[in-house]
């Protein structure tokens, strides 16, 4: 048995005969809400709720987002960890790789994997993939910036 309702589906056995009534998302506290619901009434052979149909529809499209917004974040986090480790190595020169050069900006990881920042100085002649040293010229740890050159 599987029955499936917009994305959603009903899987049919789990083991011991039972049945299993799944929901997966990228960002799940926002499905879970209606994810919930309409595996309860799936399980239960009971009609989905209407709000919960009613949902189903807009679910991709905020989960996306909301996706989104959450890698943002996460993101925003390792920067501000990652400048705030290296505050106290202003002036040390560390091997990197670049890994990046766009009209944005260059920039490079340490070889050690720890950081990753904008090359402001010097960046003309790099490319991606380049292994170079480079000093640590800023650090700020508030917008989560790390400068080299």
């Amino acid at each position: 048995c599987e029955v499936s309702v917009a994305g959603w589906k009903r899987r049919g056995d789990a083991g011991g005969g039972a049945h299993e009534a799944h929901a997966t998302a990228t960002w799940r506290l926002l499905a879970d809400r209606y994810g919930s619901d309409l595996c309860g009434a799936v399980g239960a052979g009971t009609a989905i709720p209407d709000h919960v149909r009613a949902a189903l529809p807009r679910l991709p499209a905020a989960m996306a987002a909301s996706g989104h917004r959450a890698h943002a974040v996460d993101r925003a986090v390792v920067d501000l960890v990652e400048a705030l480790l290296l505050v106290g190595h202003i002036g040390e020169t560390f091997d990197a790789q670049v890994t990046g050069v766009s009209e944005s900006g260059t920039y490079a990881r340490l070889i050690d994997g720890s950081a990753e920042g904008r090359v402001v100085r010097g960046y003309k002649p790099l490319t991606v993939g380049m292994k170079v040293p480079l000093n640590l010229i800023n650090t700020d740890s508030v917008h989560g910036f790390i400068d080299f050159e």
